[in-house]
């Protein structure tokens, strides 16, 4: 967890007397759609709190960690499920958890989490998921060589997409300051359907516009993602999004939206 009772969490003995199958089912259930901010905000700390859980096995202790992290999902905690996942160890994680992780790393564009993470999933098995990210992590490091070496190197079936190799180049060259011996192919990526990795590496480009909140069908999104538009995108279009998406969310995400305002403020302040 990340939350003592000093904090605002729970009591550190919430779970007392509880059973493995008790604890999941209160995450499980509090992880349906709720309108209520007093539900969500409940939800939230459950999932936050620092307290010792009911686990007779180590599978069962994975299992409850991903049940906190969907729910933080569930109910758009973007900023909560990235603490939380912060704290867990990539050598001992399951393959499951470290993709969640990377996920949430590379939405909120925390590249050596992610990076990390990607390193010890391609370490254990060479899939297309783990391949993407190194290369992606290998051409921010502006290193032409690794990404070729890397792409020389993988088998056809874990080849990253044609839209991840587009993406790769347009970060490379701009790593190498617009030079670059390879077509520079930038397109716009929709950051309301983009994986997490292509969302991530569009931002880096300038290949992710803000999204037109009027245009968005906010019921469709997964909250996660509306909290992740409403820190990344214009202050206005952040808002308009979240609170569309109804008032116990909304509560949720105003941290995300003044992470939004903070963030902004450091990229302008920067150029």
């Amino acid at each position: 967890g990340t939350l003592t009772a000093q904090d605002g969490g729970f009591d550190a003995q919430i779970w007392d007397n509880s059973t493995y199958q008790d604890v999941k089912a209160a995450l499980t259930i509090g992880g349906a759609p709720a309108k209520s901010p007093i539900i969500m905000r409940t939800v939230q700390r459950l999932a936050l709190t620092i307290a010792p859980m009911p686990a007779p096995t180590d599978q069962a202790v994975w299992s409850l960690l991903g049940a906190r992290l969907d729910v933080l999902a569930k109910i758009g905690d973007a900023q909560g499920h990235h603490a939380l996942s912060a704290r867990i160890p990539n050598d001992i994680a399951p393959l499951s958890i470290l993709k969640k992780k990377a996920d949430i790393a590379l939405m909120v564009d925390d590249w050596p989490m992610a990076c990390a993470a990607g390193a010890e999933g391609l370490s254990r098995t060479p899939t297309r998921t783990w391949t993407s990210l190194r290369l992606a992590c290998r051409a921010g490091e502006g290193s032409r060589s690794a990404v070729d070496l890397l792409l020389d190197t993988t088998d056809a079936s874990a080849m990253p997409s044609r839209a991840v190799r587009q993406a790769v180049e347009a970060v490379l060259a701009q790593t190498a300051g617009g030079q670059t011996d390879r077509p520079r192919q930038r397109q716009a990526v929709d950051q309301t359907t983009a994986s997490p990795l292509l969302a991530a590496l569009a931002r880096l480009t300038g290949g992710a516009p803000d999204v037109a909140a009027p245009e968005v069908d906010v019921l469709s999104l997964e909250p996660l993602r509306i909290s992740v538009l409403a820190r990344s995108n214009a202050l206005a279009a952040g808002r308009a999004l979240a609170s569309r998406a109804g008032a116990g969310l909304w509560r949720t995400l105003q941290r995300s939206c003044a992470a939004g305002i903070r963030h902004q403020r450091a990229r302008q302040h920067a150029r």
